[in-house]
């Protein structure tokens, strides 16, 4: 390689620019991640609201007819019970559904995080095979971007 200075400054712009592209492709991922997850986190909640909804809703007409039925077999007492017991079963499995998918959203800054390690594997596994080294397990550097 000449040391021509033109030739530096044609290398370090074109270094320059994939900076440039690599961090608006990473902004662009990352942006699409969270978007995801934004949108997973309005479905919980949409869930979460909908199953509030058939609780209070469906809780006056489904006990009612529960609770008349069963006071023709049991005293009104033991048939108020039965209909308690399978409401609060109806709530806590609902409950359990809408948290377990709160629970799988990935905290915003778990994402930048997860996407900053990767993008740090794969650059050290480049520098590492360019220097003739074994590449580091434990990234995707052999993964283009």
């Amino acid at each position: 390689m000449s040391r021509n200075p033109s030739t530096w400054l044609k290398l370090a712009r074109k270094v320059g620019q994939a900076l440039l592209e690599l961090l608006g492709a990473e902004i662009s991922a990352l942006s699409e991640e969270l978007e995801l997850s934004g949108r997973r986190l309005l479905g919980a909640v949409i869930l979460l609201s909908l199953a509030l909804f058939a609780l209070f809703w469906g809780v006056g007409a489904l006990s009612l007819t529960v609770f008349e039925l069963l006071a023709l077999r049991y005293a009104r007492w033991q048939a108020s019970l039965f209909v308690l017991g399978g409401l609060l079963t109806v709530a806590a499995v609902l409950a359990a559904i809408g948290w377990w998918r709160l629970r799988t959203i990935e905290a915003p800054a778990a994402t930048v995080r997860r996407r900053l390690d990767d993008h740090l594997s794969w650059w050290q596994g480049r520098i590492l095979a360019a220097d003739g080294e074994e590449p580091r397990s434990g990234g995707d550097s052999d993964q283009e971007i």
